[in-house]
């Protein structure tokens, strides 16, 4: 199979050249993007093998190297310019080629395959099991069975999947290698987050909508459904959806096609739908009268085993820019082995990026380990208790470091977003709220 490889160059004949060159070569292009949200966009969706990123994205070479680190996935910089300067950034960048334009067919091809062979030798020498450009730790028993629940389902041909985990389990994770196991893989995976989406518009996002369908609907819209055809469709938080619009994609997966809005034409569409939810979330009406397969996602506190080696892995991600943290003290690793974990993955996630940013030795220590004291779930019994003030203070310094945006505040603060709601709401602060820091006691 032909490696996938997304191309990010905002010079159009650069591009087009490319395309030429790569195809010649006997790659596939999966896509051409020209600027940063577009290239992060089709990272996610295509999941291609590798990308080839202009340093001077725009005319900017910070902007570049900054979107090769958020790719996540292996990358070669191209760029038109060899000054030494920013050679030394690239390499601060850890791509894994850098190529000075213009080049040769040969120079470009062996810089691809040697960039190919080091992310495939670094991920099978590295803490966890690669899944093409996607990895998981998978130390533990619990976390092995559910990857051979995995597999399992990927090889199968069952068109509706549940997924069940506490929140920041990595369920959109598991969806992912899912995806890319199955025979679907060289086709779209297209994430939904349900609760991000008003009722209102959930049906002409699903289904699309001919010109005239509603007011505003001036041209034609392509829905999710054929968005995602030949490929699947991924439902975070699904019951989110209303029971009229479940049973509207149950008829759409049982029977295979659909309609948009204001047409009476059926649309055939070939797809697997995968929706998630925490355990014994799924209702028995309606999207469950469908045979679907079920994978369990372990808590982090099922799969211990798995703790020291994720947050390896995430030092390394987050400390690649500096080189400054290459390992984990043994104060900092009892700490994070003892520790609940309510948050699970996510919030580990958060505490490695937290201390990271206090860290001054080559080593991470317990020192700069700081955990968010806030329990996983409402106090039972104990609605009316007053948060504490180191409580107060993490909420609303991460509100005011994402401008008020919950989502980003919850992942900030290792917690899921009812959790933040939960104790916003204590604190009587409005949804859209960024907080006036300078005013808090």
């Amino acid at each position: 199979m032909p490696a996938r490889i997304l191309i990010v160059e905002n010079d159009r004949t650069t591009a087009e050249e490319l395309q030429t060159t790569l195809r010649n070569l006997g790659y596939e292009v999966t896509g051409v993007a020209s600027n940063t949200q577009d290239a992060i966009a089709s990272a996610k969706l295509i999941q291609p093998n590798l990308a080839l990123l202009d340093v001077s994205l725009n005319g900017d070479s910070g902007a570049g190297l900054a979107l090769g680190e958020h790719l996540h996935l292996p990358v070669v910089y191209l760029t038109a310019h060899a000054d030494r300067e920013l050679q030394q950034r690239a390499k601060r960048a850890k791509p894994l080629g850098h190529i000075v334009k213009p080049f040769h067919e040969s120079e470009l091809q062996a810089s691809i395959e040697l960039a190919l062979h080091q992310a495939s030798s670094e991920m099978a020498s590295s803490d966890g099991l690669a899944f093409g450009p996607l990895r998981i730790v998978a130390e533990s028993e619990a976390m092995k069975r559910t990857l051979d629940k995995v597999r399992q389902v990927a090889a199968s041909e069952a068109r509706v999947v549940r997924i069940e985990g506490a929140g920041g389990t990595g369920k959109e994770l598991i969806a992912r290698v899912l995806h890319s196991l199955s025979n679907r893989s060289q086709g779209p995976f297209v994430p939904v987050m349900c609760s991000a989406i008003p009722d209102a518009l959930i049906e002409s996002a699903l289904f699309g909508h001919q010109p005239g369908a509603f007011a505003g609907a001036s041209t034609l819209g392509k829905g999710l459904f054929e968005i995602a055809h030949g490929g699947t469709l991924f439902f975070d938080d699904i019951l989110n959806l209303t029971l009229a619009i479940q049973a509207k994609l149950l008829r759409v997966v049982q029977e295979r096609r659909f309609r948009r809005l204001g047409s009476m034409q059926d649309i055939p569409v070939d797809l697997r739908v995968i929706g998630a939810s925490i355990p014994g979330e799924f209702p028995a009406i309606p999207f469950c009268q469908v045979d679907a397969e079920r994978i369990a996602v372990p808590t982090l506190a099922e799969r211990r085993e798995d703790i020291l080696p994720l947050a390896r892995h995430f030092l390394q991600q987050d400390s690649s820019r500096t080189h400054r943290v290459d390992g984990i003290a043994e104060d900092a690793a009892q700490l994070l082995q003892n520790h609940d974990w309510t948050g699970n993955v996510r919030e580990l996630r958060s505490v490695i990026e937290r201390a990271l940013q206090v860290e001054d030795a080559g080593q991470l220590r317990a020192r700069s380990i700081h955990f968010i004291v806030i329990p996983a779930n409402p106090p039972a019994g104990d609605g009316d208790r007053p948060l504490t003030d180191t409580e107060r203070s993490l909420v609303l310094r991460a509100l005011e470091q994402t401008g008020g945006n919950q989502s980003r505040s919850a992942k900030l603060l290792g917690i899921t977003r009812d959790m933040l709601r939960y104790r916003m709401k204590k604190m009587r602060l409005r949804s859209g709220t960024v907080p006036d820091m300078d005013a808090t006691p």
